[in-house]
Protein backbone atom coordinates (compact mmCIF):
# COMPACT_ATOMS: atom_id res chain seq x y z
CA UNK A 1 0.00 0.00 0.00
CA UNK A 2 1.61 3.18 -1.25
CA UNK A 3 -0.16 4.94 1.74
CA UNK A 4 1.42 2.92 4.41
CA UNK A 5 5.08 3.00 2.73
CA UNK A 6 4.68 6.79 2.59
CA UNK A 7 3.70 7.00 6.51
CA UNK A 8 6.79 4.77 7.14
CA UNK A 9 9.25 7.06 4.87
CA UNK A 10 7.78 10.07 6.48
CA UNK A 11 8.49 8.46 10.14
CA UNK A 12 12.12 7.40 9.20
CA UNK A 13 12.72 10.81 8.03
CA UNK A 14 11.57 12.92 11.63
CA UNK A 15 12.40 9.83 13.84
CA UNK A 16 9.10 8.74 15.20
CA UNK A 17 9.93 5.43 14.14
CA UNK A 18 8.37 3.91 17.73
CA UNK A 19 4.91 5.44 16.93
CA UNK A 20 4.90 4.12 13.32
CA UNK A 21 6.13 0.92 14.77
CA UNK A 22 3.00 0.85 17.65
CA UNK A 23 0.59 2.21 14.79
CA UNK A 24 1.55 -0.82 12.33
CA UNK A 25 1.01 -3.10 15.46
CA UNK A 26 -2.28 -2.14 16.14
CA UNK A 27 -3.28 -2.39 12.64
CA UNK A 28 -1.61 -6.28 12.73
CA UNK A 29 -3.97 -6.63 15.73
CA UNK A 30 -6.57 -5.26 14.10
CA UNK A 31 -6.48 -7.39 11.09
CA UNK A 32 -6.46 -10.28 12.78
CA UNK A 33 -9.47 -9.48 14.95
CA UNK A 34 -11.20 -8.74 11.90
CA UNK A 35 -10.18 -12.14 10.15
CA UNK A 36 -10.56 -14.10 13.52
CA UNK A 37 -14.27 -15.27 12.76
CA UNK A 38 -13.73 -16.51 8.92
CA UNK A 39 -15.25 -19.54 8.98
CA UNK A 40 -12.87 -22.36 6.82
CA UNK A 41 -13.50 -21.98 3.23
CA UNK A 42 -15.20 -25.39 1.87
CA UNK A 43 -13.53 -27.14 -1.17
CA UNK A 44 -14.39 -25.71 -4.28
CA UNK A 45 -17.11 -27.30 -6.46
CA UNK A 46 -16.89 -27.11 -10.05
CA UNK A 47 -20.01 -27.16 -12.04
CA UNK A 48 -19.52 -29.77 -15.27
CA UNK A 49 -21.30 -29.53 -18.53
CA UNK A 50 -23.37 -26.89 -17.96
CA UNK A 51 -21.00 -23.66 -16.91
CA UNK A 52 -18.37 -22.30 -18.89
CA UNK A 53 -16.08 -20.62 -17.16
CA UNK A 54 -14.17 -19.02 -20.36
CA UNK A 55 -17.75 -17.88 -22.04
CA UNK A 56 -19.77 -17.08 -19.07
CA UNK A 57 -17.21 -15.34 -16.76
CA UNK A 58 -16.26 -16.17 -12.82
CA UNK A 59 -17.61 -16.50 -9.74
CA UNK A 60 -16.16 -14.92 -6.44
CA UNK A 61 -17.50 -15.29 -2.94
CA UNK A 62 -16.81 -12.73 -0.04
CA UNK A 63 -16.44 -13.01 3.67
CA UNK A 64 -18.89 -10.87 6.06
CA UNK A 65 -16.16 -8.34 6.41
CA UNK A 66 -15.76 -8.25 2.62
CA UNK A 67 -12.99 -10.15 1.57
CA UNK A 68 -12.65 -12.03 -1.27
CA UNK A 69 -12.47 -15.99 -0.97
Amino acid sequence: MPEVFLLIKVAVRFGVKNDINNFLLELIRMVKCTHSNDREIPDLSRILQHYNPELQGCAYYFTSHGGRI
